[in-house]
């Protein structure tokens, strides 16, 4: 199994890349640029490398002399014609510890002999311009870089090095924002191959088939699924090793290169792709994480390094959801049991901001939706619906307990009661019939008619069955080239390049994409799924990004952000293909909506402690569905 090769020989300035693993990553653009501050060698939210250079005679490899970037998320190899010949220089980040290597071949000689020029900036993610000092050591075979936040080590692997020490201090700006560098001196190398190992904190011991084990590795990841349409298989495989690349030991970044904190709404948004994925050990520590922080039954916005957020007011029911999602695909009955307690907490502090009408109050204090640029008080429409799923979550996760004690039935019932009387009353609350459309929040007992697509969230939960909506997302009002406009085009505070006033935001294209599927516009659904994935070929290589201007399509936000890559995993697990596992019953639910493009396609699904094979074979006007032994199928439409 091959994983996706990215090849890029034009404008290559417009592509970056990642390379990571739980302790690090690495970040650069394609033609070997380091063009923004958040571009380097980082160690969690720690920066460490500036950026570097190789010299080989008295020519740099540099942007102007790259001529091809070849990603296959493994590694990045850039190819470059100085006068003396052509030399690749290579960049890998091992499965674990926070290790940089760097080689360089090529040229007409068979003994190369180069310097590299290394710029160290050790500072905090939060940090610009700093103070800080260095200290120089030199050991057998290599040297180190230290300040009071920490270490660099340079080691050879291949060929000879020596280190000529020269410390100077300079400043530059790149993306115009000040940044301050230190140089240590000369690194003068030779050798047939070039091999260099930088080390963030402490030396490692390095095996060289470490690139072929990190390849095997997300191969393995992969081989989750296969279908005819390569479309579907490359981008649900790329979308896995998004995953990969954000888990962070404890959970998962929001997104590289400077969402490097743990944030619950796109974790729990995500949450179910990590299942689908079978990664459900590192899905109950996300669990475990945000448990750990709760305060007065609420779930944190986010956990950074050193502070802790809470004006979040969708963390508590997407964490119920999470949590009920978990146990239904690992019938871990004992997590069961002591999560329900805090899910409980959850849920008393969310109906303990019910309004007379019954539906929850925010963004009275702060700015509270996932919007967090916007003030959307009284009642966001997404924020109820998922409300009232929450509230349908909390007591089917009481159903699930043996023995059950009384404050928790009688807090389930009373969920369910309140979710029916929410359902029936949803539609005569949001739905405004003179403009034919879902409002986008209730403020002060009026619906604020805006368009926004967070009423997506409605019928992508199954809330509104209104197939009609959706013909305003699916339009030029909204659709752009990169995907769905945070606001209408035709709303006067439309910008193209403000965050929640106009930017395309994955998040919400991938809501129009589940959306379709849920409500049996397959074709169309695809067709917005398609829209989505185009970005792995786009600003960082193989990744979903986070926003972009409209009109120009240049990216705004993150190159890797997490919802938008797992969202494409739910896409097609949840709503193309309508997977949905109870692990306590030893049953699957598999309720495709397939394309006739797709003819067949295989899933390797993880249930409790096993993994089934899911097989659809589709001819257009009947489809067939198998799964291996062990666990019973339930089909439906």
């Amino acid at each position: 199994m091959m994983l996706s090769q990215f090849n890029k020989t034009k404008d290559l300035y417009k592509y970056s890349y990642f390379l990571t693993n739980p302790e690090c990553f690495f970040h650069r653009y394609c033609d070997t640029g380091f063009k923004t501050k958040w571009t380097g060698f980082w160690k969690g939210n720690k920066k460490f490398i500036e950026f570097f250079a190789f010299k080989v005679g008295s020519e740099y490899l540099s942007e102007s002399n790259c001529i091809k970037c070849l990603y296959n998320f493994v590694k990045a190899e850039h190819i470059h014609k100085l006068s003396s010949g052509l030399f690749k220089q290579s960049i890998f980040v091992p499965r674990n510890k926070a290790v940089l290597v760097l080689e360089l071949t090529g040229g007409k000689n068979s003994a190369l002999e180069a310097e590299l020029e290394l710029a160290i900036n050790t500072r905090f993610r939060e940090e610009n311009l700093h103070a800080r000092r260095y200290s120089i050591k030199k050991k057998r075979n290599a040297f180190e870089i230290t300040s009071e936040l920490g270490k660099l080590i340079v080691k050879p692997l291949s060929g000879s090095m020596v280190f000529e020490s020269k410390p100077s201090y300079k400043s530059h700006a790149p993306s115009n924002e000040p940044q301050c560098y230190f140089l240590p001196g000369r690194i003068h190398l030779k050798g047939e191959r070039i091999r260099l190992m930088l080390c963030a904190d402490s030396v490692q011991k390095y095996n060289n088939r470490e690139p072929e084990l990190k390849k095997n590795y997300y191969e393995k990841l992969c081989s989750i699924i296969e279908c005819s349409d390569p479309f579907i298989e490359s981008s649900f495989r790329n979308a896995l090793l998004n995953l990969e690349m954000l888990y962070a030991s404890k959970g998962f970044y929001a997104g590289l290169p400077w969402f490097l904190q743990f944030w619950a709404r796109d974790t729990f948004w995500s949450f179910k792709a990590f299942l689908y994925a079978g990664m459900f050990e590192r899905a109950k520590q996300a669990l475990l994480e945000f448990i750990k922080h709760m305060k007065n039954g609420r779930i944190p916005n986010y956990i950074a390094y050193n502070e802790t957020s809470y004006n979040s007011i969708d963390s508590n029911p997407l964490f119920i959801s999470a949590l009920k999602d978990y146990v239904l695909f690992s019938a871990d009955y004992a997590f069961l049991k002591k999560a329900l307690q805090k899910a409980k907490q959850c849920i008393e502090a969310l109906l303990s901001l019910q309004d007379s009408d019954g539906f929850i109050m925010h963004d009275l204090d702060a700015n509270e939706t996932w919007m967090d640029t916007l003030n959307r008080r009284e009642k966001a429409i997404e924020v109820q619906a998922l409300f009232i799923t929450a509230l349908q979550d909390f007591a089917e996760l009481s159903s699930m307990l043996k023995k059950p004690n009384k404050k928790i039935s009688e807090l389930a019932e009373q969920c369910r009661q309140i979710s029916a009387e929410l359902l029936r009353s949803f539609e005569k609350t949001f739905y405004d019939d003179s403009a034919k459309l879902l409002a986008d929040r209730i403020f002060y007992g009026k619906r604020d008619l805006t368009k926004r697509p967070n009423a997506l969230v409605a019928s992508m939960l199954g809330i509104s069955k209104r197939k009609e909506l959706l013909k305003l997302y699916e339009s030029p009002e909204f659709l752009s080239e990169k995907g769905i406009c945070s606001i209408s085009k035709l709303e006067a505070n439309y910008n193209p390049n403000a965050y929640h006033n106009g930017q395309v935001w994955s998040l919400c294209t991938a809501w129009l994409a589940c959306s379709e599927f849920a409500l049996g516009k397959s074709s169309k659904g695809l067709r917005i799924l398609k829209l989505l994935c185009k970005d792995f070929e786009h600003d960082a290589l193989g990744c979903i990004g986070e926003t972009w201007n409209a009109e120009t399509s240049a990216l705004m936000g993150c190159g890797l952000q997490l919802w938008g890559s797992a969202f494409v995993i739910r896409t097609i697990d949840e709503f193309m293909l309508g997977i949905h596992p109870n692990a306590f019953k030893k049953e699957m639910i598999v309720r495709p909506r397939l394309s006739n493009t797709i003819k067949q396609i295989k899933r390797v699904v993880r249930v409790g402690k096993k993994r089934y094979v899911i097989e659809i074979k589709n001819s257009g006007s009947k489809q067939r569905i198998r799964t291996s032994k062990g666990i019973e199928l339930v089909k439906g439409l």
